[in-house]
């Protein structure tokens, strides 16, 4: 996807993603979490939609 990091930066801005480590941050690697329990298991569904991996 051509535009993964912009993606990346819009939910970091918008709270959904946390930086919990900087990695490398001059080739801009980060470790990330999703704070929020609700947010996480949406995106875990997500995810798995996406991968079609849902089991229903």
């Amino acid at each position: 996807m051509a535009n993964t990091p912009n993606l990346w930066g819009m939910f970091a801005s918008a709270g959904y993603l946390t930086v919990v480590k900087a990695i490398d941050p001059k080739k801009e690697k980060f470790r990330i979490a999703i704070p929020n329990y609700e947010v996480r298991r949406e995106f875990i569904r997500l995810t798995e939609h996406q991968l079609g991996m849902n089991n229903g």
